[in-house]
């Protein structure tokens, strides 16, 4: 009976499975002194997406994933256990069968207008086939992923794929088409009258000037004071039409996802071969993404002692897109800053698109005129030799090559009519950009394992060598010539070139120690070396240490009484060091030089950013606790982790004299903390022959803090208006800006007109240790103090507080499945909790005249100004960002084996996904960044592509 509860306890907890842990490295579970989240291929493959890291969302403990954009290739943000640089990304590193892999979102198709510190590329682990992976682990600790050094202060993703198995061929298909929707349009304002007369742009904010008041006699105006300041209003209402041009931008558009894996091979030669062609199209109209794939893996043993593993995975893409974000000229900012009286669909003779109002683009001509594509061209090879020259020595050599090509063009045609902002481009525009990168590694480990009667050793020694190159090359111009579609046809063609070289090396060496395979102690060192930084922080040390101890194998456990409710108990705890070389670029240290015409010669400008040469890689130190327990004759596990993360050296531009030699210098000033808790459960709450029924879930808390930063506030520039800022003593990123002044019980104070006022007074520098007068606070070093005139309204400069932190509180998600014989359910909640969202498209609807508050202040039932009044108020453009979907839903079935002569495994499954979300938003989806993938922008509403609801139909088969 003993025997049979402890088979019952490694079964739920998995405590003997193998799990991978670095390049040819793999542990079993029992043996970790921290946690690692396991996300197997039929998980990812259920999820009912095309994007391998899309299918991740909800399943992981303590990571934060993203789709920060609804493009048809869909840019996933991936960032376990809070922001870890100020400087560079969060993304942790992915290792893909001991590759180092790319996830680049170089944006080689979007070189118009720069979009500040936003990132909007597509990244690159995009490229990645979900059905040829055979699991995802994710690593979110420094002390699991100190064995990878310096690239690994994000944490680690190891992605293996699948191989083939001895036994005679098996063939698998796979055939799915899905349908893409807009899940939600916002409100449009279709009420057919509008202030002042029919052309009279930007009525809710701007004054009606003289002239205008002459040419429209008939127009009345109402005398409003903003800030001190007089403005003349129209009251008037004249009849319009109105359109919602959202009709004429997106559409319901369908994909299709096709594989077939052939797996075999004999007792010593094995083989898995795939090939896969998906093609999604996009919401927006002539947008759309196509991906052709190709992989083979190849396990040979040679001899008794030795073996080879092979694998290649080619893969071409292709992306029909347009601006995402950012920029006036997108198609969802064109809804949205545009005042909605034109027929957007009207053409002349010519059957050209009509202007609609004045500096604004028509919408449609984006969708309809713009061409902007991307190539892809990549390659992702592996090649592992291992020796097993002696009993429990294993030697393994891995080389790896991630290499590929990405090819851009842009171009924007001179729009058929006049008077267009030059923000739009007005005379055509056009660029070709190439990026092409080139990295590989090789690893060499050496593991050996002893058993000294009741003590079992392992000790693990290895080296790793990674070399990147990257080359960028753009060509762009204006002025594009009639009937020229690329950049030939700009008489002012300007061209840029960037390249990145660098390398990272390293030696680590590991060792554990077990007892009765119920305690185990492991401790490892690495020293790395990188050209990135000078001789004289070249070399960098990391540390790790750990325990697990299972103590529900023992006998006095399994005898007690709580064994009867707690069936099993493991204590893990660990210490990590790694590093971040990922904040500081290859040349970034160096005084660097650009060229320039002076006098008709070529003359040298120094950059206004002054090297430091002893620049070191920010470094995080981290206290990892958990606890992995199961329940109830093991139908319940829980897996509890607490962690408190310091991250220092952090990289900072900081601000100098111009006596100092420039401007900006780069140093290690920094520092920044991360605390939190991360639950994860399973319960298989009901198990027989003909129906199983599992509940799993996780919880995710992290408290990131922005602990010293070398001066108290920093701004990051972004072309949106969002007051991003760091700041010390608060979390990284938040909104910092003008406010509603307010009364003490807190209601908004009003002037004669009845309208909101924005909080101004006084502001100074603050001496720390120094009293604050009542009413006034300290943010960013600043004292800022509230003030009233005589009639009790504010008085002053404008003030600024923080007013949102795109930080969540907390994630969570809850998902079951359900299997009835040949029929199964199952669905996924997934949550974000405590965030918040600036949403500049919502102030821009209101400000053209088309958003709801608009409408209302059109019908009289808000005071005439009342937009007028709050419109440069950034406290307004705030919103909670909380939201929870219903990520996944699925209905399957499994035909009988026998309906086909030699066909088995025959299913039909209907996946849902993003069908539903529960929020308070007013946008699209509050799951959302105008910033791309950036960290250090988040929470961002600007003229991104909405998440679309998406319905897929599957058909699998195995011959």
């Amino acid at each position: 009976m003993i025997t049979a509860d402890a088979q019952l306890v490694e079964d739920a907890l998995k405590l003997d499975e193998v799990v991978v842990t670095g390049s040819s490295l793999a542990s079993k579970r029992r043996e970790l002194g921290n946690a690692i989240s396991t996300v197997s291929g039929d998980d990812l493959s259920r999820g009912g997406t095309s994007n391998a890291l899309t299918a991740l969302q909800g399943r992981v403990a303590g990571a934060r994933i993203t789709q920060t954009s609804g493009d048809p290739a869909g840019a996933i943000n991936i960032n376990l256990r809070g922001i870890n640089s100020i400087s560079g990304g969060s993304d942790p590193l992915y290792i893909i069968d001991g590759v180092i892999a790319s996830n680049s979102s170089t944006a080689v198709s979007q070189t118009g207008l720069p979009a500040g510190e936003a990132n909007l590329g597509t990244p690159r682990m995009a490229d990645l086939n979900p059905n040829d992976i055979e699991s995802i682990n994710t690593i979110n600790g420094a002390a699991a992923a100190a064995i990878y050094g310096s690239r690994a202060a994000n944490g680690v993703v190891l992605i293996t794929t699948k191989r083939g198995k001895a036994g005679k061929p098996v063939i698998s298909i796979g055939a799915s088409v899905n349908m893409n929707q807009l899940r939600k349009k916002v409100y449009i304002s279709t009420y057919g009258k509008q202030f002042g007369f029919a052309d009279l742009r930007l009525g809710n904010i701007f004054a009606v000037s003289a002239a205008q008041k002459a040419a429209n006699p008939s127009v009345t105006t109402q005398e409003i004071i903003r800030d001190g300041a007089k403005f003349d209003l129209a009251t008037n209402l004249v009849d319009v039409t109105r359109y919602d041009y959202q009709d004429n931008i997106f559409q319901t558009a369908y994909g299709s996802d096709n594989y077939i894996n052939v797996r075999g091979g004999s007792e010593k030669t094995r083989y898995f071969a795939s090939v896969s062609y998906m093609q999604n199209g996009g919401i927006i109209k002539n947008t759309n993404f196509k991906r052709l794939g190709l992989r083979l893996n190849l396990d040979q043993e040679l001899t008794s002692w030795a073996s080879l593993s092979l694998g290649l995975n080619a893969i071409n893409s292709h992306a029909r897109e347009l601006p995402n974000g950012n920029v006036f000229y997108s198609p969802i900012n064109g809804i949205n800053i545009t005042n909605n009286i034109w027929d957007a669909t009207a053409r002349d003779a010519n059957g050209n698109l009509k202007a609609v109002e004045p500096t604004r683009i028509n919408p449609l001509s984006a969708v309809e005129t713009f061409d902007f594509n991307q190539n892809v061209n990549r390659a992702i090879s592996n090649v592992k030799l291992s020796l097993f020259p002696i009993e429990g020595l294993k030697v393994d050599m891995v080389g790896g090559i991630d290499a590929f090509s990405q090819l851009g063009s842009q171009y924007i045609p001179v729009y058929p009519y006049a008077n267009v902002n030059v923000l739009y481009y007005a005379n055509g525009y056009a660029s070709t950009a190439t990026n092409n990168s080139v990295q590989y590694n090789t690893d060499f480990n050496a593991s050996y394992e002893k058993d000294f009667g009741a003590i079992s050793s392992s000790t693990v020694a290895g080296y790793s060598y990674q070399n990147a190159r990257v080359d960028y090359l753009v060509s762009f111009g204006e002025g594009i010539a009639p009937g020229i579609t690329s950049v030939n046809g700009s008489a002012n063609r300007q061209t840029g070139y960037s390249k990145a070289r660098y390398w990272i090396d390293g030696y680590f060496l590991q060792q554990t120690f077990g007892w009765n395979d119920k305690l185990f102690a492991t401790v490892a060192g690495r020293i790395d070396n990188s050209s990135i930084f000078s001789k004289s922080q070249r070399n960098q040390q990391y540390t790790k240490a750990s325990l697990s101890f299972v103590p529900s194998d023992f006998d006095f456990y399994k005898n007690s009484g709580i064994a009867n409710v707690m069936n099993s108990v493991k204590v893990r705890a660990s210490y990590g060091e790694a590093g971040g070389v990922a904040a500081l670029g290859p040349y970034d240290r160096f005084n660097l030089i650009s060229s320039v015409n002076y006098l008709g010669k070529n003359t040298y400008v120094p950059s206004a950013q002054i090297a430091f040469e002893n620049l070191a890689p920010e470094r995080t130190r981290e206290v990892e606790g958990g606890l992995d327990l199961s329940f109830f004759k093991n139908k319940l596990t829980l897996g509890l982790t607490v962690y408190s993360q310091r991250v220092f050296d952090l990289i900072v531009n900081k601000v100098l004299a111009a006596s100092e030699g420039g401007t900006s210098g780069l140093d290690n000033v920094g520092e920044m903390s991360n605390k939190g808790f991360e639950l994860s459960l399973n319960y298989n709450a009901v198990k027989t022959k003909d129906f199983d029924w599992n509940i799993y879930g996780v919880y995710s808390k992290n408290k990131n803090i922005v602990e010293k930063l070398g001066s108290p506030r920093v701004a990051i520039t972004n072309v949106a208006g969002a007051p991003v800022y760091l700041i010390e003593g608060k979390p990284a990123g938040v909104f910092f800006g003008t406010y509603f002044a307010a009364n003490a019980d807190g209601s908004h104070i009003l002037n004669q007109y009845g309208l909101e006022q924005t909080e101004k007074g006084t502001q100074k520098a603050y001496v720390a240790g120094s009293e604050i007068p009542a009413g006034s606070y300290v943010e960013g070093g600043t004292l800022y103090s509230p003030q009233r005139g005589t009639d009790g309204l504010p008085t002053g400069s404008a003030l600024s507080k923080i007013i949102g932190d795109p930080n969540p509180d907390f994630t969570m998600s809850l998902g079951t499945n359900l299997t009835y014989k040949k029929l199964s359910f199952g669905f996924l909640l997934d949550g974000v909790y405590g965030v918040d969202v600036f949403n500049a498209d919502r102030r821009t609807r209101q400000g053209v005249g088309i958003g709801d508050i608009s409408e209302q202040e059109i019908k009289g039932e808000l005071p005439r100004g009342y937009i007028h009044s709050i419109y440069p108020v950034e406290a307004w453009r705030i919103e909670d960002g909380s939201f929870t979907k219903l990520r996944e839903i699925s209905l399957g079935y499994a035909l009988p084996n026998d309906l086909i002569k030699g066909v088995s495994d025959i299913s039909v499954t209907l996946t849902g996904r993003n069908l539903i979300s529960i929020d308070s938003y007013d946008g699209y989806d509050p799951e959302t960044n105008a910033g791309g993938v950036s960290d250090r922008l988040r929470g961002i509403d600007f003229g991104n592509v909405p998440i679309p609801r998406t319905m897929q139909f599957s058909l699998k088969a195995t011959f």
